[in-house]
C-alpha cells in the first residue's frame, strides 16, 4: 500500500509539473500577444484617411517644387556668373591691347572658326581676330545661355540665321558696342550722336565706368545692320521661360538681361528692360547704370 502511494504520489508530481507548464507557456503566449498588440498598435488610433493622405502628397510636392526651382535658380547664377567672369577677362585683354596700340579703341572680337559660307566670309577665322593671341581656342567668348537670333546682315545672306546659337554660327556671343547701333527703322538717339569709338583714346568715352563695351543681344534691338529687310526683334537670353524672341518686348516677360563688360574693364548682369519696354525704338539713351553712345 505504501509503495503505491509513493508510486501514485510520484505520479502525480509528474502529472502537476507537466500541467503547470503547459500553463505557463499559455500564460507567456498571453502576455506576448498582448505585448505586440499594445507596441504595433494602438486600438484608440486607425490608419491615415484619404484626406490626411492627400494633405501629405500635396505638402511634399510644394516642398520638391521649392527644392527644384531652387536649384534652377543657382544654377542660372551659376551661368551669370560664368559669363560675367568672361567679360572681365575679356576688358582685361582689352585693355592690354589698346596699351600696346597707342591707347585707342579698336574693334575687338574673339572666339571659334564661323560656319563655312557666308558667316566665314563676313566673319573670317578665329585666328584673325585680335584678340585671338590672348586667349587662343577658348571658350571665353562663349555664352552659356546662347540662344541665337535671326540674323545680322540679312542682306547679304537672308537664309542663314545665327541660330541655335551665335557661338555654334559665327564663333561668339559678346557683341561690341561701337558707340553707333544701327539698323532701326528710324534714328534710333534721341541726341545727335559724336560717332563711332574706334579710333579714339578712352579718355574721348564719357564715363568709362558706364560706357558697354561687350554685351549679348538681349540688351538692344536685333535688326539687319544694312536695311530693315525684316521686323526688330528683341531676345531673351538669361532668367528667359520658353520663348526667346519677340516682336514687341512691351508684351514680353521683363527678362531682357544682358552681362555687360564695360570700357574701364569691369562687368556685371543688368536687366535692360525698362529701356527697352519705355520706348523700343529709342532704346539707347543714357541712365544711371551705361552709356551706349557719346552725344555730342
Amino acid at each position: 500500500m505504501r509503495a503505491q502511494i509513493s508510486f501514485c504520489g510520484h505520479g502525480a508530481g509528474n502529472v502537476s509539473k507537466r500541467v503547470g507548464s503547459v500553463n505557463l507557456q499559455q500564460l507567456n503566449r498571453r502576455r506576448l500577444r498582448r505585448f505586440s498588440t499594445a507596441f504595433f498598435s494602438s486600438p484608440t488610433q486607425e490608419g491615415f484617411t484619404l484626406v490626411e493622405l492627400l494633405v501629405v502628397i500635396a505638402i511634399i510636392g510644394i516642398l520638391a517644387s521649392m527644392i527644384l526651382s531652387g536649384l534652377a535658380r543657382a544654377k542660372e547664377r551659376t551661368r551669370e556668373t560664368q559669363c560675367i567672369n568672361n567679360l572681365r577677362q575679356i576688358g582685361l585683354a582689352s585693355r592690354m591691347y589698346r596699351l600696346d596700340n597707342r591707347d585707342l579703341l579698336s574693334w575687338l572680337s574673339g572666339g571659334c572658326d564661323p560656319l563655312p559660307g557666308c558667316l566665314w566670309e563676313i566673319h573670317g577665322p578665329a585666328t584673325n581676330r585680335i584678340l585671338y593671341p590672348y586667349f587662343k581656342n577658348s571658350e571665353i567668348f562663349r555664352c552659356p545661355r546662347d540662344k541665337g537670333k535671326v540674323s545680322e546682315d540679312c542682306h547679304l545672306h537672308p537664309q542663314t540665321t545665327l541660330l541655335p546659337s551665335c557661338w555654334e554660327t559665327r564663333g561668339y556671343s559678346y557683341e561690341m558696342n561701337l558707340g553707333i547701333p544701327v539698323g532701326l527703322p528710324i534714328d534710333p538717339f534721341l541726341k545727335t550722336n559724336a560717332g563711332p569709338v574706334i579710333g579714339h583714346p578712352e579718355a574721348w568715352v564719357p564715363d568709362p565706368a558706364r560706357f558697354i563695351q561687350f554685351y549679348e543681344p538681349p540688351a538692344a534691338p536685333q535688326v539687319c545692320h544694312n536695311g530693315p529687310l525684316f521686323e526688330p526683334r528683341w531676345y531673351q537670353w538669361h532668367r528667359g521661360l520658353y520663348r526667346g524672341d519677340f516682336l514687341d518686348p512691351r508684351l514680353a516677360p521683363p527678362r531682357f538681361y544682358s552681362p555687360i563688360g564695360f570700357v574701364d574693364g569691369h562687368a556685371q548682369l543688368l536687366n535692360f528692360t525698362k529701356a527697352l519696354t519705355k520706348d523700343p525704338y529709342y532704346p539707347f539713351e543714357e541712365t544711371k547704370d551705361w552709356i551706349w553712345y557719346k552725344p555730342l
